[in-house]
């Protein structure tokens, strides 16, 4: 499945190519030429199929799991639906989501946070684009929504649908149209939430069934529950005695979280680094702001100070030293990847781990040694400015040194493990990453 998904992406690349340096053929008649290059989105739609299909077979067994992207965490939908994708996790399903905030942010963070199953979501590039919710252990992004909702079928075992608006009674619809029709096999629909769904059953019951447009049995694709347990039991009955396999072969229920432990020491590592990189993006505004006040200072009024002055230059070192590992886990320092871009993830995996433990981690441990001793005379003394009016506080500026030095290094074993995780295909790399 990668090399048919490494050769449609480099056909795809090819023939964009080709596109671009030859002009198609003119076609009589107006509006043809934008004809042409429409006919060309056939391979970006190709590419979203190819890209789904490789990175989403790991999946199974998977719950795709639908709702309002406006209900607000307080909201006792956001909490249900929160408790439903950590037991589908615990009980060894992936979850699968759109991959935005509200409903589907619930259900991918119940999953985030259980023992077993990936938490999945499948963003939709929209014209007010929602922003995607950050516990994903798989996130791709689709143009078209045709491609997305094949997605969320494809590797599916069952379908929990909670309030929601248009776009979940569009999902809702395409999965019982699909097993109406016989377009897909029979899985379990499950709707949470009587009191939000009641009314839609009794008009599909008193309009729908009553003119003879669907039959009886259609209805019973459905099943309403108002808690966890309920909508957990229905799946595990349904497959009591199937496979959740996509074929005729069983499959063995795997732990689809396996190196968990690793991974939950490079979220605790990278929370860590994320949350000082905000610290200094704050500090980053107080130093401009701070610079601008000593400039309009000094220049319009003859004033200035110089326990403000050496707080900039505080401010700024603190700013470098400890974004530092920040920078290193979202992968901004700068790099020359000419040759790196164009290689695959498991061979930038692999350099990468040569470079942590050749460099990273001898560079880090260097500094460390020093730079202790350095702080620690500083700190011994209680080392102030030399400036008349100057901050007393020097060996706090000179503890940064060693703090960056070991911030570093525990973001370099974040990055190492990451790097193995993917080497072994256990780590699931986001378009963000």
């Amino acid at each position: 499945m990668r090399k048919v998904g490494r050769i449609a992406n480099f056909l795809r690349r090819f023939i964009m190519e080709i596109k671009h340096r030859i002009p198609p053929k003119p076609l009589h008649g107006e509006g043809n030429e934008q004809l042409s290059r429409e006919s060309w989105k056939v391979f970006q739609i190709m590419s979203e199929f190819v890209d789904g299909f490789e990175r989403l077979s790991v999946i199974t067994p998977s719950v795709s799991i639908f709702g309002s992207a406006r209900l607000r965490p307080d909201n006792p939908y956001y909490q249900l639906t929160e408790d439903i994708g950590k037991r589908l996790s615990d009980a060894g399903f992936s979850v699968v989501s759109g991959g935005g905030p509200g409903i589907m942010e619930a259900a991918n963070k119940g999953a985030y946070q259980g023992a077993h199953g990936l938490s999945v979501g499948l963003n939709i590039e929209l014209p007010h684009e929602q922003k995607g919710n950050p516990y994903q252990d798989i996130s791709m992004k689709y143009r078209y929504f045709f491609a997305r909702k094949a997605m969320f079928v494809k590797y599916c075992n069952a379908y929990i649908v909670l309030p929601g608006g248009f776009g979940t009674l569009d999902e809702l619809a395409e999965i019982l149209t699909l097993i109406q029709t016989g377009k897909s096999r029979k899985i379990p629909v499950i709707l949470v939430g009587s009191k939000f769904w009641q009314g839609l059953l009794d008009w599909l019951r008193e309009q729908l069934l009553g003119m003879g447009l669907i039959a009886a049995q259609d209805l019973d694709l459905m099943t309403v529950v108002d808690d966890a347990d309920s909508a957990l039991k229905i799946i595990e009955d349904f497959y009591q005695d199937r496979s959740y396999a996509h074929t005729a072969a069983a499959e063995p229920r795997t732990n689809l979280k396996e190196g968990a432990m690793m991974q939950q020491i490079i979220r605790l590592i990278d929370g860590l680094s994320i949350a000082v990189g905000k610290i200094c993006a704050w500090l980053t505004l107080a130093m401009v702001l701070l610079t601008t006040y000593l400039v309009v200072m000094r220049y319009v009024f003859n004033m200035t100070s110089i326990a403000l002055q050496e707080l900039v230059m505080y401010m700024h070192a603190s700013v470098f030293m400890l974004g530092a590992a920040y920078a290193l886990q979202s992968d901004q320092h700068v790099r020359v990847d000419v040759l790196y871009r164009t290689l695959s993830s498991r061979k930038r995996a692999l350099l990468n781990i040569i470079g942590t433990i050749l460099f990273l981690f001898p560079f880090t441990a260097l500094i460390t040694y020093y730079g202790w001793n350095y702080a620690a005379s500083a700190w011994k003394y209680r080392e102030a400015s030399t400036q008349p009016g100057g901050l007393p506080y020097v060996y706090l500026l000179k503890s940064l040194l060693p703090a960056f030095a070991i911030m570093m290094f525990m973001q370099g074993i974040a990055e190492l493990l990451r790097n193995i995780l993917i080497l072994m295909g256990k780590w699931h790399i986001t378009e963000e990453q």
